[in-house]
């Protein structure tokens, strides 16, 4: 049992160093206004797909287009009945 648990423990060990060598998801970087680093990691994505990189050029429009983002509240949950139930469905299920 002991073997089994270090080689689980063991088994996720090397996909700890991909966090040092994956680049961070453009999408999530546009999210966070980081437009530069963005632009930078779709240049590079581009050149080891040999795809041209004209469309990288699109997110200058995106920048001014997302300059200030409107920010999510907690009352945006119950704004809705679908995310309503899901959001009180998982209170419930959460003080189980």
């Amino acid at each position: 049992m002991k073997m089994y648990e270090l080689f689980i423990a063991l088994y996720g060990l090397p996909f700890v160093l991909f966090w040092f060598f994956l680049p961070e998801s453009p999408r999530w970087l546009i999210g966070q206004g980081r437009f530069d680093e963005a632009k930078k990691v779709l240049a590079m994505a581009c050149r080891m797909n040999g795809v041209p990189e004209k469309n990288v050029e699109m997110l200058d429009t995106t920048r001014n287009a997302e300059s200030n983002p409107p920010r999510g509240v907690m009352t945006d949950l119950l704004k809705y009945p679908a995310t309503r139930r899901n959001f009180l469905c998982m209170i419930t299920c959460w003080f189980r």
